[in-house]
């Protein structure tokens, strides 16, 4: 482990404790993906991918339903985490690699600030926690500490208003604010032609790499981001 990581490590884990200590005190569909899957042994695998989703498309699906929270005025969230997903180089993904408790409600907590979605924090962790050889507490720091290297520009952070951008310049502005991502370590999910999903590629010490060949961009020049 890098000392920088180490650094950013432990303030994001110091952070995530914090908030679940002050918790105790007081008290999303998925895109089509071409990975395949299958059981592997905990902290046996070659890199994560962080997925980032876009909120207001996932307000917009949940309609009435959806969280006021972060769906409504400017409370509005942007991009959010949706996972940090170990991944094997030849294009499989491991899932359910052992059983694990559930996500303790003071993590869910701390977490959702970037996560807001309890039950799907609760599969993330069964589904793709199993897999990373890591403790709850320490598998969200980690999601936590590679969610906020990526620089977000400010419209995707907390989008104003309605606006529509091309889906590629979207993923390509993101790029931008981030010239440490090397070629082909971010790729864009696209859905009936709106932009839902980011993917980028970073190691096991959460320092940006090139994705496998398996993780391609979809989206077209007709597909966009939208700010419903």
């Amino acid at each position: 482990m890098s000392g920088l990581r180490m650094l950013r490590f432990g303030a994001a884990l110091t952070t995530l404790l914090s908030a679940a200590a002050l918790s105790t005190g007081s008290a999303v569909a998925a895109p089509p993906d071409s990975a395949a899957k299958g059981k592997g042994k905990p902290g046996e695998f070659d890199y994560y991918i962080l997925s980032l989703v876009w909120n207001p498309e996932e307000c917009a699906r949940q309609g009435k339903k959806a969280d006021p929270v972060r769906c409504v005025g400017d409370r509005r969230a942007g991009f959010l985490a949706r996972g940090l997903w170990p991944e094997y180089e030849n294009g499989r993904r491991p899932e359910d690699c052992a059983k694990v408790d559930a996500v303790p409600p003071e993590m869910l907590e701390a977490i959702r600030p970037i996560m807001t979605d309890d039950a799907a924090t609760q599969q993330l962790w069964r589904r793709h926690g199993s897999c990373a050889g890591l403790s709850v507490d320490f598998y969200f720091a980690d999601m936590r500490v590679a969610f906020e290297r990526i620089k977000l520009p400010e419209m995707f952070k907390n989008p104003i208003g309605t606006f529509s951008l091309p889906a590629i310049e979207a993923v390509n502005r993101i790029a931008d604010a981030n010239p440490e991502l090397p070629p082909a370590s971010i790729a864009g999910v696209c859905e009936k032609k709106k932009l839902t999903e980011v993917r980028i590629c970073v190691t096991k010490d959460l320092e940006p790499r090139t994705c496998s060949p398996n993780v391609t961009a979809n989206c077209s020049d007709k597909d966009s981001l939208l700010a419903p």
